[in-house]
């Protein structure tokens, strides 16, 4: 059974109770807003993985009646094998609207060959529900498998993505209608990837001329022993900080 939460005057009180016909492995969710029938809304769409399907709830609250919408289920998706999935937004240019994207990761064997798959569905506004990201070329698939772990942020003038299996981790730019541009990896070599985690803080202009500092905190394990490595990622096309326009000399400081 899934519960759901909400925080109402400082005390979290009871939302909304769904049965689960299995168990649950893995969730996600993400907020955005959108108009409505001339309303705002404000959505959480809740995505729970279980067995072979990716079920995905939507929650909104409006803002003109102040009003909060108990979870309905919108979209079931079938994922067979699934073994990671990463919900995420951006807005691709300043004039179009914020994409919501889930990519989900799973297995699937074809000429005898088991490869490891990643689907993109982006939110439709019209249709209430997830469509592929490019209909003309729906599965990215890999050789090695299974991909372990996904993790989206925007670190450069794309959305960025990195994917992880047993031995590798790699970093791609996400394209709206393309889909992913390989930039790099990192290869564990005889060592085996047990988790990861990536930390990004902004950086004070002062102190230097990279706006975000973006780290990848590996754990590494071989021949039952475990240790650890921090890759940096690297942004091209920094912009360069300006010279003084006025000098504390000039000030008379």
């Amino acid at each position: 059974q899934l519960t759901v939460y909400e925080l109402q005057g400082g005390s979290w009180v009871l939302n909304t109770m769904i049965d689960m016909d299995a168990e649950i492995s893995r969730m996600s969710t993400v907020v955005f807003r959108k108009t409505e029938n001339e309303e705002n809304l404000e959505v959480v769409h809740l995505y729970v993985s279980k067995n072979d399907t990716l079920e995905v709830y939507e929650w909104t609250y409006n803002e003109n009646t102040a009003t909060l919408a108990s979870g309905t289920l919108i979209q079931t998706v079938m994922t067979p094998g699934l073994s990671a999935m990463q919900a995420f937004q951006f807005k691709p240019s300043e004039t179009s609207q914020n994409m919501i994207v889930i990519a989900v990761a799973y297995e699937i064997e074809m000429n005898l060959i088991l490869s490891s798959v990643i689907d993109f569905y982006e939110y439709s506004v019209t249709d209430g529900e997830y469509i592929f990201v490019n209909d003309d070329k729906r599965h990215t698939f890999f050789v090695e498998s299974p991909i372990t772990k996904m993790e989206a942020r925007k670190i450069s003038d794309y959305m960025n993505l990195v994917i992880s299996t047993q031995k590798k981790i790699q970093l791609y730019n996400f394209l709206p209608n393309y889909g992913l541009d390989f930039v790099s990896e990192y290869e564990a070599g005889a060592s085996d990837l047990v988790d990861w985690a990536w930390f990004q803080d902004a950086v004070p202009r002062t102190d230097s001329e990279d706006k975000i500092s973006s780290i990848i905190f590996l754990i590494k394990e071989s021949q039952e022993t475990r240790t650890t490595e921090t890759l940096r990622i690297g942004v091209d096309g920094k912009i360069s900080i300006p010279d003084l326009v006025y000098k504390p000399n000039d000030l008379g400081f």
